[in-house]
Formats: structure tokens, sequence, C-alpha cells
């Protein structure tokens, strides 16, 4: 009599209780690839654009200019990560989509100096960004071929970035602060994308984990870039007693960010499956 391989008892006695496999619900834990994070490093570059701002003019109308540019960045962010969580399966295509996408990250680095001081500053800039979605739209089309699944949500992805596109460009037209009024309509449609998506959203399978490693490594980049900041700012102050004071704020706070990120408890890693809920703290 050949004996049972491993598992099979704990198997067969699952499938008489009506329970799930448990080795048919193990999955090795994807990890982020190289790719995504080239795709981060490109992110951030256009973070530290932004913070350069706050820099060069340290007070509250560059904090807010700098909040207000930071958001669209970060949404682009996040749309990139979650299609690669859902679909990206690290190809050729894959790549030449993504680094299309990437160029509008790069201009929207080049711009975000300038906007506000410059129409043709402010028209790159949206038009940058808008090449940034097109790059996410690209992705979602050409996964929507071989997954119906990806159809639907294709479908609304591409309908609200029309949508908002005119809003953006639209408000090219405008005089500030007009101008500003119409981006923040169009940034706020937009961010109501997943609750637009709704039900389609919950048939696509999606990672937990993975998702918490993209959001994770890419806060570490961040708090680096903040490190680097202030480190500098230490630096060109040749170590007064009010720069040291507000370098140790500094380093404090970042480090305070990342403990917070990475000290909450999550769940357990468990298989992907369409209604996986995300475990990132960040």
């Amino acid at each position: 009599m050949r004996p049972w391989p491993p598992g099979a008892e704990n198997r067969s006695l699952s499938k008489l209780m009506g329970m799930p496999d448990p080795l048919a619900e193990t999955a090795p834990p994807r990890r982020a690839t190289w790719f995504e994070l080239f795709g981060d490093l490109v992110f951030v570059a256009a973070v530290g654009q932004i913070t350069h701002r706050v820099g060069a003019h340290p007070d509250a109308g560059s904090v807010a200019a700098a909040s207000g540019l930071f958001v669209p960045l970060w949404w682009a962010w996040v749309l990139y990560a979650v299609h690669a969580n859902r679909a990206d399966r690290d190809n050729t295509a894959h790549r030449l989509l993504t680094t299309f996408g990437l160029t509008g990250v790069v201009g929207m680095a080049v711009f975000a100096g300038a906007v506000g001081h410059d129409t043709g500053m402010d028209a790159g800039f949206v038009l940058s960004y808008l090449v940034a979605r097109a790059g996410v739209a690209a992705l979602y089309g050409w996964d929507a071929r071989r997954n119906p699944v990806l159809r639907p949500v294709f479908g609304v992805f591409a309908a609200v970035s029309a949508l908002t596109a005119v809003g953006w460009l639209g408000g090219l037209l405008l005089d500030t602060p007009w101008r500003y009024v119409a981006w923040g309509v169009a940034m706020a449609v937009e961010l109501l994308l997943p609750l637009l998506a709704g039900r389609r959203l919950a048939r696509v399978r999606q990672d937990a984990e993975h998702l918490r490693e993209r959001f994770g490594l890419f806060t570490i980049i961040v708090l680096g870039e903040a490190v680097l900041g202030f480190t500098n700012g230490l630096v060109a102050a040749r170590t007064a007693g009010w720069a040291v004071v507000t370098g140790l704020a500094a380093f404090a706070l970042t480090a305070g960010l990342w403990g917070g990120c990475t000290s909450m408890p999550v769940a357990p890693a468990r298989a992907r499956t369409p209604n996986s809920r995300t475990a990132e703290n960040c």
C-alpha cells in the first residue's frame, strides 16, 4: 500500500468537513520587483523637487503649494502600485508602458518647482500629470485584452480620466485662483475613483502583503529624502546651535514616522483572494 503524500490527511479531512484546503490556500509571497523599485525612485525624485519649494521659501504659502502638488503625485504612485499588484506580470509590454508613464512623472518633477509662477510651467506640470495617468490607462487597457475582469475597471478608469482631464486642461484657461480651484475639483473627482469603481474592483485579485511592502518601501525612500534634506541644512548652517536643535527635531520626527508605520500590528499574510483587503499602515 502506497503511503499518502505529506499533508494528504489534512487535505482529506478538510474536504470532508467542507473546509478550505490548507495547502491550496498557501501561495508563495510576492515581492516587489526591481523595476517597481526603479519606478519608486523616479517618484521620489519628483517628491524632492516639490519639497525643495519649502526649503527655498519656508513659509505657509510654500507649504500649502507643496502639499497641493504632492497630492496628484502621490495619487499617480498609488495608481501604478495598485495596478502592479493586480495585473503586472513584469514583462516587456508592462515595462514599456510603465516607462512611458514615468516620463510624465519626470516632467512633473521638472515643472513642480515653478508651478504658480508661470502659465507655461503650469501647463507643463498638468500635461506631464496627464501623461502619467495615460500610462496607467494604457496598462489597464493592455491587460483587459486577456483578463475580462479588468475590462469594467478599465472602462471606469478611462471615463474618469477623460472627465478630469477636462478639468485639468480647462483650468489652464482660467486665471488664478480659479485655475487651482478647477484643479482641486478635478483631483477630488479622481480620488473618488475607488468608490465609483466599487464592485468592479472587488472582483479583481490583489495581494495585500505585496501592497504593504510597496507602501513600506516607498515610505522609507521618501523618509530618506527627508534625512538628506535636514542633513544638508545642517551642513549649510555649519552646526549653529539653533540648527542642531532643528536637525535633532527633524530626525526624531522622521524616526517617529517610520516607527509608527512599522510597529502597528497587521493581520497574517493570506492567499490572494478577490476580496483581500490592503494591509498597509502607511
